[in-house]
């Protein structure tokens, strides 16, 4: 969670998601609000490894400028992870 010395930024993050088979089941073939509620559980207890390609879009890269008053390049943001 943000203290009042953070800013937000969007980031796509790849990675492995830990899941038992029951689990994947319902993230495959759940209704959309039970697999996202199931995901974010699944984040919040930690069971998620970020390990692939990650990037902040450059339009994020163009709202945080806005939002924040600052000049960063506006361009993708890529990391390899």
């Amino acid at each position: 969670m943000k203290d009042k010395n953070q800013h937000a930024v969007w980031l796509r993050v790849g990675g492995t998601l830990f899941v038992t088979e029951g689990e994947m089941e319902m993230l495959m073939h759940s209704e959309k609000d039970v697999a996202s509620y199931l995901l974010h559980r699944l984040l919040q207890k930690g069971r998620f490894e970020p390990n692939g390609d990650s990037y902040i879009p450059a339009d994020c890269v163009d709202a945080y400028n806005q939002n924040y008053e600052t000049t960063y390049c506006v361009e993708d943001v890529e990391f390899s992870l």
